[in-house]
């Protein structure tokens, strides 16, 4: 059993990569003009794959010189069409050595699998090449041909690894929701390259983890020259923490944010069972909290309802993994549902999320959701799940095999019951096996 609800094949393929010819003064704050109108109809028709005319034949190389107009709603036209941009776009040689690694390496990427690289429809052309704290980097757009004739775009972002040799370090594919123009660069992922396409864009280091939500407040602007802003960030190696977003305010995505080969493997509690009984995977440990969980519709009420609250993080691009290794549910005191469970962005330490489905919700299986985040837990304490819900609906304990009990307003302990919890707001006190353990 398994409560990761994001099945998109290409989100999950991605979790797992001339001297003389001179563009016209004002091409960038034409570009820019549109670029923004661009970029808002991308929003609206979000999958939607464009028209484009082919031009070139397939097989030659472009640098310096501009490709032939094309005509692609969905792909910024300063990565087309104009003569490659950076410090190194005159470098020949650097040039020649991106174009035989990017042919090298063109199917060698989780992109492969959908068919969307296997037939170039137009020559590939190096949009970007230039140095940077990591080293040279570059990055590489060649149309395509899918089944049934469909037209795409596939953009390649070269790096330099630890000997000094080109490397690829991500993809995307443009028309089909996941493009990008941005990529992270470096032996651990220190620097981050956005192409311009003539937006404005600002990056954000870190995410911030409040009481009801998850949200960024770092926010600030990026400066392009020569074609692309390079940003030295935290090391995104095993981390992944970084965000960029438009003048819009809508978030864009990273290249090779989600590169499967190097995301962690957090554990968390490590209260899961393992796969085994004819289970393919590994399933959460499941805590009905008494005396409102054990009548649940657990196989269908409780991962629908962890699905519906799950949108932390706001307009963040990669959700986090909820729930793959514990779960408790129940009902307040109020009649409320509520689903606790691990939460983890990516290489953030993992906490835990509490939704709360309010009575006041006209449409139950629609409506509002309460979120409730702890802070990080701690694998080795007494207790390493407290959360105080709002409004005096009290404490949600866990740890999973043991036996709990809390001080009441009477000085009387009382049973709780066994590996989780839901106490009374105004309880201070718990007992975990007989090990106490101070609330607030």
């Amino acid at each position: 059993m398994t409560y990761d609800l994001d099945t998109d094949p290409v989100r999950r393929a991605l979790t797992v990569t001339a001297d003389g010819v001179r563009p016209p003064a004002d091409l960038v704050d034409r570009v820019r003009r549109g670029g923004r109108r661009r970029v808002r109809r991308r929003r609206t028709l979000a999958g939607a794959l464009a028209v484009l005319l082919l031009a070139g034949l397939a097989g030659a190389v472009q640098w310096g010189r501009a490709p032939a107009p094309a005509q692609l709603a969905d792909v910024p036209e300063l990565l087309l069409d104009q003569p490659t941009r950076g410090d190194l776009a005159h470098d020949r040689a650097y040039l020649d050595r991106v174009v035989a690694t990017y042919e090298r390496t063109r199917d060698d990427t989780p992109l492969v699998g959908l068919r969307l690289t296997r037939s170039p429809a137009g020559p590939p052309h190096v949009t970007w090449a230039g140095n940077t704290p990591a080293g040279p980097a570059a990055a590489v757009v060649q149309r395509m041909r899918g089944d049934g004739g469909k037209l795409s775009v596939f953009i390649r972002f070269i790096g330099t690894d630890r000997a000094g040799r080109p490397e690829p370090v991500g993809a995307g594919i443009f028309a089909t929701g996941f493009d990008s123009w941005a990529f992270l660069t470096g032996p651990d992922r220190s620097v981050l390259v956005i192409l311009d396409v003539g937006d404005d864009v600002e990056w954000s280091r870190e995410r911030t983890y409040l009481a009801d939500r998850v949200t960024r407040t770092d926010w600030r602007p990026v400066t392009f020259a020569d074609g692309a802003a390079v940003v030295k960030v935290p090391p995104q190696r095993n981390r992944y923490s970084v965000a960029i977003r438009d003048g819009s305010g809508t978030y864009l995505r990273i290249g090779n944010l989600t590169d499967p080969t190097v995301i962690p493997n957090d554990p968390g509690l490590g209260w899961h069972t393992p796969p085994g009984g004819g289970w393919p995977a590994s399933r959460p440990a499941l805590f009905p909290v008494a005396p409102h969980g054990a009548g649940l519709d657990l196989e269908e009420t409780v991962p629908m309802f962890l699905g519906k609250g799950d949108n932390g993080g706001e307009h963040e691009l990669i959700g986090p993994a909820t729930g793959l290794d514990w779960m408790a549910y129940g009902r307040t005191e109020r009649g409320e549902l509520f689903v606790a469970a691990d939460v983890r962005f990516v290489g953030d330490p993992t906490r835990t999320v509490v939704y709360i489905e309010p009575l006041d919700s006209t449409h139950p299986r629609f409506g509002p959701v309460i979120s409730v985040y702890g802070d990080e837990v701690d694998a080795t304490a007494t207790l390493p799940v407290a959360v105080r819900l709002p409004d005096e609906r009290g404490w949600l304990v866990a740890r999973k095999d043991a036996t709990l009990s809390y001080l009441d307003q009477h000085g009387r302990w009382q049973s709780a019951g066994r590996h989780a919890a839901l106490l009374p707001a105004t309880t201070t006190r718990v007992r975990v096996d007989g090990t106490e353990v101070t609330l607030g």
